[in-house]
């Protein structure tokens, strides 16, 4: 055997078995450029069914056009380079498929988590993936043998994907996945956060427990930051021979979250009355008995009521609602008019998991937010 080769073969060796053993190379051992291509396309395909949402429009359009040119740029790789595992593809080629196989991750974290948000919520959501995406698209292209990833920003306690927090809710801990995120012989990577202009926060958070897979944060009186982006750094540490551990700052990873104002939800309503004119003829009259607006509802649960008041001279044969939520400040379509008979409840759902009720026994119209998809991945 060539001595030249087989000098190489402790080395190459030694290379997989530190590959094989670290968890988040074990999660990421099946990527390739050619998988990377095929997911990116889904998830591209899969936006672009959301582009005709006005306020969101410009920003998906964006993104739309980054992951374009992500998948450009892994089919310019070499074809025998295609179809190889990361551990062959050299250190540039492997952080190109990470950063892709990350966008893709978002991408699908987005559309999941956006499912019933709208108005500014949906609009924050949007520029904090087409921020997270750029991020990828700009990332240093010698970022070393390991590059620090950031797939996902979950919550500790639901593990739902974290694009926005609203303001002033007791969120204290975050959870970050991703590959190559530290080494585990080492000590914990560093962490900082900067506001949108790249100025340091006073109060940082603090790493509880870290992986090269997870790093869990805990972050007291994050809900009480202003309503801005803010980017996540980590730079991790790596153990090299002789030297022992020391952080890596071209490897650093990016993670982006907002916090927004508490989007308000108000809900506006008619409420008409069927008369009989007088019992004898069969004529009827209708009148508007009840007009306004219920709320502000901010969190879930949250009820807002208005007793209306119906004439005692008249004979109602029936009642007709009708209402509009407004979230976020944005108007949805309008529900109704539904009519019941006099002596019946009127229910009737409306968009962002808002229920209104018309009780005439009670003379009461009453509103309530319950939790839907949105407001559960704002928590």
């Amino acid at each position: 055997m060539n001595i030249k080769y087989n000098r190489m073969i402790p080395a190459v060796i030694c290379a997989c078995l530190l590959f094989i053993e670290d968890p988040a190379n074990a999660q990421t051992s099946g990527l390739t450029p050619a998988l990377s291509i095929h997911e990116l396309v889904s998830a591209r395909r899969e936006l672009g069914k959301h582009l005709h949402e006005p306020l969101t429009h410009d920003t998906l359009k964006k993104v739309n056009i980054d992951l374009q040119q992500m998948i450009d740029a892994l089919r310019k790789e070499p074809s025998k380079n295609l179809h190889q595992s990361l551990i062959v593809l050299s250190s540039r080629e492997r952080a190109l498929v990470l950063r892709a196989n990350a966008v893709t991750q978002r991408t699908k974290q987005y559309l999941k988590v956006s499912s019933g948000c709208v108005a500014t919520v949906n609009s924050a959501m949007a520029s904090v993936l087409l921020s997270a995406v750029d991020q990828m698209m700009h990332a240093k292209k010698n970022a070393g043998s390991k590059p620090a990833v950031i797939d996902a920003i979950d919550t500790t306690n639901g593990h739902q994907p974290l694009f926005i927090i609203k303001h002033g809710d007791k969120l204290s801990s975050l959870t970050l996945l991703g590959v190559n995120l530290t080494d585990s012989q080492c000590a914990n990577p560093s962490i900082m956060v900067t506001n949108d202009q790249g100025i340091k926060l006073k109060q940082q958070p603090v790493i509880e427990m870290a992986t090269p897979a997870r790093i869990k944060l805990k972050w007291l009186n994050m809900g009480n930051l202003m309503p801005d982006q803010y980017v996540l750094h980590i730079t991790p540490r790596r153990e090299s021979f002789l030297f022992g551990c020391s952080l890596q700052p071209r490897e650093q990873a990016l993670g982006v979250l907002q916090v927004i104002s508490t989007p308000k939800v108000t809900v506006s309503y008619t409420l008409t009355a069927l008369y009989k004119m007088n019992n004898k003829t069969r004529k009827l009259q209708s009148e508007v008995i009840g007009t306004g607006v219920l709320g502000p509802l901010s969190h879930d649960g949250a009820t807002s009521a208005v007793t209306i008041s119906v004439p005692k001279t008249k004979d109602a044969v029936n009642y007709t609602l009708e209402a509009k939520s407004s979230y976020g400040g944005v108007s949805t379509m309008p529900v109704g008019p539904i009519s019941q008979p006099a002596d019946a409840n009127i229910t009737i759902g409306l968009p962002s998991g808002i229920t209104m009720t018309w009780n005439p026994a009670l003379k009461l119209l009453s509103s309530k937010l319950r939790q839907n998809k949105c407001m559960k991945s704002l928590k």
